[in-house]
């Protein structure tokens, strides 16, 4: 029997979703592009603000490092499931600086079991 294809709530969820990261992305792009603001006040806003932005967001958290500086959520746990990206500062890729994504639990991809 072929696959009838996403019904109307399936599409409805993936368009929440959608909204819901074009949201972070403005959201990280605000705290950003204000050049008044500093690295520290970044980070702090982007560590709170990156979550929302996931499938499961009550399962994960975030993490900058730049240089010595760290920048986590006090209640983090550490697990295996993290995604790694390098981080750019004014133009600049500096070798330790990263964001990474935890997952508190491993959750299965949509659509999957």
């Amino acid at each position: 029997m072929p696959d009838p294809g996403p019904g109307p709530m399936d599409m409805l969820d993936r368009l929440r979703e959608r909204a819901k990261e074009l949201a972070c992305l403005y959201l990280a792009l605000g705290h950003t592009a204000d050049p008044d603001r500093t690295p520290d006040e970044v980070c702090r806003d982007l560590v709170e603000s990156i979550p929302p932005g996931w499938l499961h967001p009550d399962a994960c958290w975030a993490k900058i490092t730049i240089d010595s500086s760290v920048y986590e959520p006090a209640d983090r746990i550490e697990t295996p499931w993290v995604l790694r990206a390098p981080v750019v500062v004014l133009a600049s890729l500096s070798a330790p600086s990263k964001c990474s994504t935890s997952g508190t639990s491993r959750r299965p991809m949509r659509g999957r079991s």
